[in-house]
């Protein structure tokens, strides 16, 4: 959705451009920079960037043994060329120089082409607020680190490339060398399109049991006076069948991008427990005949937040009693400031027992006097005592003084089946910062297969709603109080024989 909203500051007018469901990896849109994000989380673009730009607010990646880190970059030139980071050895392009490690402002020069689109992928977990992230153009003296914007030509051997690999909620790009694909003459009539919506699995697990679609087209690109669509450049595409993009070639356009976004299915796909990549999304390009001309593959991951939610274990009664246990992870990644003011809000489905849904555990702890709980209707909102606050993070997987989370569990009757997949278990959750909300996007489900079957694992036992938020231990205290009464019953009743 694009909305445009007119400014007047000091005689001048300018556009702002505010995109409700716009990915905030996206910080140039149309020539327009990013200039952080409105109150309800939309992304605000407003700043025309000419030629060279600063991007302030941005961490540089931390080196860590346990995963790779790096800040990558995927450029569309108003031209229609682009670069494309992804591949580069070592650091890459966007890594600064001796000295400037710990800058957040960041210098960029473009090669006499100004930038149209660009994304930004950073696989670590940084301090980028997105109500912070900022481009800026500057026709002064650029302050260092710079870095100078380079060109991707083509991908020797390949036909079909993207920016990264599949990450729920994230867009992911798709990039057709046409000048490649219609290598001979000829071939500049010949019809081919590009699918989507294929997973296959990356070991001997079954097949996707599931039905795509498993993306969809997400609109972010201005063609002309068209509204906004999917696919870019303008003349090199025909998406009136939004399964089945038509390529048409134009030997002025050499390449042709189609932006997609998985759809919530893709969770249902996403890597173990452990991270490893568990399926894989394949994007093909075939000619009329459904020939298939060219599979690209990308593995299907999570992001390095480590704000997430996750579906625990799920517990059925012989009397059809369903409680789901959930854990909400939440973390300070700031590098210099401890993060106060917590607060968590939960939306549960009206489907749930609104009187069977109890908090367990909760951190940081405090005083549980001092913890407020306010939920009228379904939506729970947990407000944490102002003393207790998340410290900043002394290593980059994140200490236990630097991570909050919450345990809680939700019921729901019979007629609810909570092991069919198709059933969403996800629950809309923000976590609020020091005033700053966070939807919490990463959600791990609980699934299991079985033969060609997906399901969700439960534990069939005598699982109640329980009476409030001490969870285990009064369960583990009321059966210890039961044995005592036993043991007291018995011995009085011995006595009385005697």
């Amino acid at each position: 959705m694009k909305t445009k909203l007119f400014f007047l500051f000091i005689l001048v007018l300018f556009t702002v451009f505010a995109y409700a469901q716009l990915d905030n990896q996206w910080l140039i849109i149309n020539n327009i920079g990013k200039d952080g994000t409105n109150l309800d989380h939309t992304n605000r673009f407003r700043n025309a960037l000419p030629s060279n730009f600063i991007l302030r607010n941005v961490a540089n990646p931390v080196v860590s043994p346990t995963r790779p880190a790096r800040n990558d970059l995927f450029v569309i030139y108003m031209d229609g060329t682009h670069f494309n980071t992804r591949y580069e050895l070592g650091s890459g392009t966007f890594f600064p120089g001796p000295g400037y490690e710990t800058s957040i402002n960041h210098s960029f020069i473009t090669p006499g082409n100004p930038v149209r689109y660009m994304y930004l992928t950073n696989r670590y977990e940084g301090d980028d607020l997105p109500t912070n992230v900022i481009l800026q153009p500057s026709s002064n003296t650029l302050p260092p680190p710079v870095y100078t914007l380079g060109r991707t030509n083509s991908y020797p051997g390949r036909l079909m490339e993207a920016n990264h690999d599949v990450v729920q909620n994230k867009d992911i790009t798709l990039i057709i060398d046409q000048d490649s694909l219609h290598v001979v003459p000829q071939d500049s009539q010949a019809k081919f399109f590009v699918v989507f919506n294929n997973l296959i699995p990356l070991s001997s697990l079954s097949p996707p049991a599931g039905i795509g679609p498993f993306f969809t087209l997400d609109p972010i690109f201005v063609n002309g006076s068209n509204p906004l669509e999917a696919v870019f450049p303008e003349n090199t595409f025909d998406a009136s069948n939004q399964q089945r993009i038509r390529l048409i070639y134009n030997a002025s356009k050499p390449f042709t991008y189609i932006n997609l976004i998985p759809t919530e299915k893709i969770t249902l796909y996403g890597p173990d427990r452990q991270g490893d990549p568990r399926y894989a999304a394949e994007f093909k390009i075939v000619d009329a005949r459904d020939n298939i001309i060219e599979i690209h593959k990308e593995p299907i991951v999570a992001s390095h937040d480590p704000n997430f939610l996750r579906v625990a274990k799920i517990c059925k009664s012989h009397d059809g009693t369903q409680i789901v246990s959930y854990y909400l992870q939440f973390r300070n990644t700031s590098r210099d400031q401890a993060a106060s003011m917590l607060k968590v809000q939960i939306t549960f489905p009206h489907d749930a027992i609104q009187d069977c849904i109890h908090l367990v555990e909760w951190s940081p702890a405090g005083d549980p006097a001092a913890r407020d709980v306010n939920h009228p209707a379904n939506i729970w909102t947990i407000t944490y005592d102002p003393a207790m606050t998340l410290s900043v993070c002394s290593d980059i997987d994140g200490s236990p003084d630097c991570t909050g989370y919450l345990k809680f569990n939700v019921g729901f009757p019979s007629s609810v089946d909570v092991q069919d997949i198709n059933y969403s278990l996800r629950l809309p959750t923000i976590v609020t910062f020091d005033q700053y909300s966070y939807p919490v996007l990463d959600f791990e489900d609980l699934i299991d297969t079985k033969g060609d079957t997906l399901f969700r694992p439960a534990k069939i036992a005598n699982c109640s709603c329980g009476n409030g938020p001490c969870g285990l231990p009064c369960i583990l205290g009321g059966i210890a109080a039961a044995i005592i009464a036993a043991f007291l019953f018995m011995w009085r009743r011995r006595r009385r024989r005697l």
